[in-house]
């Protein structure tokens, strides 16, 4: 999903960023469901859904901050 998403295939990027994030659910990978959820968030807000992209990036935050991970909020990216 990630490199669909640096290459400007938006479509394809959402796709498999919704099955990863379906797959990390299914095996309780935290960590995955996150960086799936915050990367949903940055395709949300390229296609102007400024309300889902907080959505979804409020839910990884929540996430986040479960696993322990140090969170700069003003400043949050995939990085994590």
């Amino acid at each position: 999903g990630i490199i669909a998403m640096k290459i400007g295939d938006i479509d394809t990027a959402e796709t498999l960023l919704n099955d990863c994030l379906s797959i990390s659910r299914q095996i309780g990978d935290l960590n995955g469901q996150a960086k799936s959820l915050a990367n949903l968030s940055n395709i949300a807000k390229s296609k102007g859904n400024l309300d889902l992209a907080d959505e979804l990036q409020q839910a990884s935050l929540a996430i986040q901050r479960e696993i322990g991970v140090n969170i700069d909020e003003d400043n949050n990216t995939d990085s994590f």
